[in-house]
């Protein structure tokens, strides 16, 4: 219901050309126009029950259809050269980046793009592509689904807060069991990897006991699907080798994450100058920031992302560059949002 209220006033916000007013006034009055940067995950009518967040085909035209009235489209290379002030914009301007290379990427939403004449930069972790291994977001989403009402009882030793949510999320009623996977995977998040191992483990293992089989994980880009993006002018990014919140790291375990990443990527796409933090909160990047950007530098990176949800300045540090997270919502709805995040700058 509150969803629904909201959609209703942004629909009303933008029907009274309020926000047309708005952005003439911050681009011609105040000389303010926004710079963008938009984050995709998977372009598909839905994932499975955590998966990253999908918007349709559907949606995302009419999605590009709108930007391409409001906004002049940018690449991150140009991103770099405004936070170094080798450029300037005059009127509101957007980049699209996609985080993860889940093959959808470039079966959906690169001919869409393409069709707007707007190029993408695709964020991908060097060893779920080049080595065949599943996120394991992706692997938590499918076998939580398979468990879902059944009597399983997970053995997870010291993993009580965890072991608590799944135990909620297997007697869970239907239409509460994406919430109730969510949870476990904010709780499962924060865990070392070690532990997130030990989960997954344990999990297999009481498929296996109860008799189900998990469905399979998203298929992800092939190497070939990602030269050919590379040929139509799309840009490749590095997220590391294995995705992992680097926040719980070790400074060792960092740089061995972002070099091993960068250097297996380059064996197979060339040079490599932008970086994309897995998950991307400040929360989930690491706090020693000296230590970080000084592994960012040798690596020869342009500008690194997060997914703290905001419109860039152009004081803001190269390597921690806000980008907006796009889910399934309306146009007038990220309208609306966007014009308050411009204005917020």
């Amino acid at each position: 219901m509150r969803n629904r209220i909201k959609k209703m006033i942004a629909v009303l916000i933008s029907a009274c050309g309020i926000l047309e007013v708005s952005r003439w006034l911050r681009a011609r009055c105040f000389n303010k126009p926004s710079v963008t940067i938009l984050c995709y995950h998977r372009i598909v009518p839905e994932g499975g029950l955590i998966s990253p967040q999908c918007i349709s085909s559907d949606l995302f035209e009419k999605q590009m259809r709108f930007f391409s009235s409001k906004f002049d489209f940018i690449t991150l290379d140009d991103v770099a050269s405004y936070l170094s002030g080798d450029i300037a914009f005059q009127r509101d301007v957007m980049a699209f980046t996609f985080d993860d290379g889940y093959e959808d990427n470039y079966i959906n939403a690169a001919p869409i793009l393409e069709r707007f004449d707007a190029k993408a930069a695709f964020y991908i972790a060097s060893e779920p592509i080049l080595d065949g291994k599943n996120y394991w977001i992706d692997e938590l989403s499918i076998l939580l689904e398979a468990l879902h009402g059944s009597a399983a009882i997970v053995d997870l030793t010291e993993l009580d807060d965890v072991a608590f949510k799944i135990s909620q999320f297997i007697s869970a009623p239907e239409d509460q069991k994406k919430q109730q996977a969510k949870n476990i995977f904010y709780a499962a998040n924060a865990l070392n990897e070690g532990q997130k191992n030990k989960l997954l483990i344990e999990l297999r293992k009481t498929c296996e006991v109860i008799g189900r089989t998990p469905n399979k994980t998203p298929t992800l880009m092939s190497v070939s699907q990602i030269k050919a993006l590379m040929s139509r002018g799309h840009i490749i990014g590095a997220h590391t080798h294995t995705h992992p919140r680097l926040s719980n790291l070790t400074v060792d375990e960092v740089e061995s994450e972002i070099f091993q990443g960068v250097e297996r990527l380059s064996e197979h796409f060339g040079e490599i100058k932008h970086f994309a933090y897995p998950f991307g909160k400040m929360a989930d990047i690491p706090t020693d920031k000296s230590a970080l950007f000084n592994v960012l530098d040798r690596c020869g990176f342009k500008i690194s992302v997060t997914t703290e949800d905001n419109v860039l300045a152009q004081s803001d540090h190269k390597y921690l560059v806000p980008r907006k997270v796009m889910s399934a919502q309306s146009v007038s709805q990220i309208d609306l949002k966007m014009e308050l995040m411009a204005w917020q700058r």
